[in-house]
């Protein structure tokens, strides 16, 4: 019975980890990725099909290249502006 109840709260962390990983791997902008010579596409795709393991990698590897780009603002398309008086 203790081995089941520590099994239950070892995959509820690593669920937990895994979930959490798919938020913050989802918040960064694209070009933050681009700095860091990757893609957010795929590294969305690979903590969710991977699950915990995906998380993990995401925690050690990934986000260590991404964070330091967090604040790099989203660039627009071609002949594309933004008006600043629709923020009022």
């Amino acid at each position: 019975m203790v081995v089941l109840i520590v099994l239950a709260v070892v995959w509820l962390v690593l669920f937990a980890l895994w979930v959490a990983a798919i938020v913050d791997a989802s918040r960064f902008v694209p070009e933050a990725y681009r700095k860091a010579d990757r893609s957010k596409t795929a590294t969305v795709l690979l903590v969710v099909l991977t699950g915990w393991l995906g998380a993990i990698y995401y925690w050690v590897a990934i986000r260590r290249e991404v964070h330091p780009h967090r604040d790099t603002p989203p660039t627009l398309p071609p002949g594309h502006t933004i008006d600043p008086s629709s923020y009022a």
